[in-house]
């Protein structure tokens, strides 16, 4: 019942998402940190504070008294909107979070026997984040930061594995091209849960790998450097050539 209730309340915000989002896309980037909780608590962020919206945050808890009482809840954040999978108006296709699949362990059972969805990777101080991820991890158009109940299988990922605090890995566009960028997160989960974002950070440089936590570029290998001195090389002699 406890399943079937949380994808009822997850079908009834994806209406209500649909139906509003032509009032809500319009209101500007909440300014980070931010604390999200509460019930339907949501909106866009500014990852390099430009004006533009870079990720939209949804954020949802919820009390049930059966029992003893549990909170029950979920957050999400991409570029997507979890009831089309089309782009946020004002928010770039390209925007992406680093994301890794959680896979429940093998049983028997139906109810433990599939894949869980995409949960944000909790980074560490000083992880690379870049064009190619680290393994056992992906760029996602959207993922769950957490997620509460609805499932029988350890699903919840960063709500069960106790890592709780850390960096998200982060891509946007600015008006000068691809940055990969990080935020700082704490889950807190004692008693009414919530998710707090803190001020983010970003390489300066587009398609410039970063350290989470950190302000630190990381160089461009020297043999993609060589291999792109290359490509710009010959492009100017076919350029020339053309010209004769």
């Amino acid at each position: 019942m406890k399943k079937h209730s949380a994808i009822l309340k997850g079908v009834v915000f994806m209406v209500l998402v649909t139906l509003s989002i032509g009032v809500k896309a319009v209101l500007p980037p909440i300014t980070l940190p931010h604390t999200f909780s509460g019930s339907d608590d949501w909106g866009s962020i500014d990852v390099n504070n430009d004006g533009v919206r870079d990720f939209m945050v949804y954020f949802d808890s919820e009390f049930y008294t059966s029992g003893s009482g549990f909170w029950d809840g979920q957050c999400i954040i991409g570029n997507t909107l979890p009831s089309s999978g089309l782009a946020t108006p004002g928010i770039s296709s390209d925007n992406e979070v680093l994301a890794k699949e959680l896979l429940p362990p093998d049983s028997s059972s139906p109810v433990l026997a599939y894949g869980g969805p995409s949960f944000t990777s909790i980074l560490d101080y000083g992880d690379q984040i870049g064009v190619f991820p680290l393994p056992g991890m992906n760029w996602s158009s959207d993922a769950y930061i957490f997620y509460m109940g609805g499932y029988g299988a350890p699903l919840g990922d960063n709500y069960t594995d106790g890592k709780k605090t850390g960096y998200l890995g982060v891509k946007f566009e600015a008006a000068d091209g691809l940055h990969y960028g990080w935020i700082p997160i704490t889950i807190d989960d004692d008693g009414e849960p919530s998710v707090t974002l803190g001020a983010p950070g970003f390489a300066s440089t587009p398609d410039q790998t970063i350290l989470a936590g950190t302000g630190t570029a990381v160089p461009i290998p020297l043999i993609a450097s060589l291999l792109g001195f290359g490509a710009i090389a010959g492009g100017i002699f076919l350029k020339r050539k053309k010209i004769k």
